[in-house]
């Protein structure tokens, strides 16, 4: 593999503003990732980032048709990498 094609796992509390990421993995508790599960965040999936608000509060994730707010602790359990169309 390219050293430029490395693609570098973070997690969903990190991500730019509207790039496109895929979901790699979950961790947490089983609880938490239940809920995340049942949100529609599901290892392979596209998301991005459509908002963010000020002093920490909620962000705001497009995951296929959805629009789904997070918040910071919750998206530290989801792990993304660069989406490759």
């Amino acid at each position: 593999m390219n050293p430029s094609q490395v693609l570098i796992r973070q997690p969903l509390n990190n991500v730019q503003l509207l790039k496109e990421m895929v979901i790699t993995d979950l961790e947490g508790e089983e609880a938490t990732l239940i809920r995340l599960h049942e949100m529609g965040f599901i290892k392979g999936s596209v998301i991005s980032l459509e908002n963010k608000t000020s002093f920490n509060g909620p962000l705001a994730f497009r995951v296929g048709q959805s629009k789904i707010a997070l918040r910071h602790q919750d998206a530290a359990c989801v792990f993304v990498t660069d989406y490759a169309a």
